[in-house]
């Protein structure tokens, strides 16, 4: 993603889920998730199952830091507070 921040997502779960049957695969669209990643990086689809998000130092895995973490948490809190989660209609 940008310099310093890394996700980690579970591509297998589309696996199990009709990719035709657009109902379905909205409900495992993980909404947070996808918007940090078209927030920070340049991944530009949803993202489905489980995502983890990571620092990076250099090319290795590291912990977020503490300006990094504070910073998703307030850009999460804002968008709860605007409503933006419950407005997303992924499959669309």
């Amino acid at each position: 993603m940008d310099d310093g921040l890394d996700a980690w997502v579970d591509d297998e779960a589309l696996v199990f889920v009709d990719v035709e049957d657009r109902a379905a695969l909205a409900t495992e669209v993980i909404p947070v998730a996808t918007m940090l990643t078209r927030r920070f990086g340049q991944l530009r689809q949803p993202v489905f199952g489980v995502a983890l998000f990571t620092g990076q130092a250099g090319a290795r895995t590291a912990a977020l830091d503490a300006d990094r973490l504070d910073h998703l948490e307030r850009l999460l809190a804002d968008c709860a507070h605007r409503g933006v989660f419950e407005q997303c209609r992924w499959y669309d």
